[in-house]
């Protein structure tokens, strides 16, 4: 069976895993650690959009009251089922996964009413950059990529960031037969800065996508 690493760690019950596990031996490790950075408050705003389920995770795990929130946005489906699976809210707006679709359709939401965008203290603040939204930054957790690790050589490379692609490749070298796929167009574009060519990009952000994506090299 051919060799899957995925940038991500992966539950044992992950679809991911699932649709992979009698057809490749899948390594799943995320090259990123995070850490929470403290706030005081959520700025006044008419929405919160948050970029990625960490920032879900370590904007609302600081609150002590969930009942006032504003409207909620999310850039995709992910992030999405992570926010009403944990902390059961439903987001108001869900985005595509890919920042410039994302934007067009969150500006149209919005209007011109103020947004808190929600997000890493190194953030590529991807819809920010599109549109000029009436909007403040609220840094909730920084991550940054670790350098001790050690994985096996693998035929299939899935990468879920650019910063996981960085870590990477800092440390192993593309191979000449190695397969590479990317969870969207800016992760895409990463490694595409890299030289890097024929690079499938997922139809979706997400586990199933990947793994379908996966499937098709196998």
């Amino acid at each position: 069976m051919k060799n899957v690493f995925i940038s991500r760690n992966l539950r044992a019950d992950s679809e991911f895993n699932h649709l992979l596990k009698d057809k490749a031996t899948v390594t799943g490790r995320s090259l990123l650690e995070f850490q929470a950075v403290d706030f005081v408050r959520i700025p006044d705003a008419d929405c919160l959009f948050f970029y990625s389920k960490n920032a879900i995770k370590y904007c609302l795990s600081q609150l002590s009251v969930l009942d006032y929130l504003p409207k909620i946005a999310v850039m995709g489906k992910a992030s999405a089922e992570y926010l009403n699976l944990n902390y059961n809210i439903k987001a108001d707006f869900i985005g595509t996964g890919e920042p410039l679709s994302t934007s067009i359709q969150f500006l149209d939401f919005i209007k011109d009413q103020r947004v808190v965008f929600v997000q890493a203290k190194n953030s590529r603040r991807s819809i920010q950059k599109l549109v000029d939204f009436n909007a403040t930054d609220l840094i909730v957790y920084d991550n940054f990529a670790i350098t001790d690790f050690a994985l096996p050589a693998s035929d299939i490379l899935v990468f879920t960031s650019p910063m996981n692609a960085e870590a990477y490749f800092s440390k192993y070298s593309y191979l000449a037969n190695q397969n590479i796929i990317a969870i969207g167009e800016t992760t895409a574009g990463s490694l595409k800065k890299k030289g890097l060519i024929g690079i499938i990009i997922a139809k979706e952000a997400n586990e199933k996508a990947l793994a379908d994506a996966c499937l098709t090299l196998l």
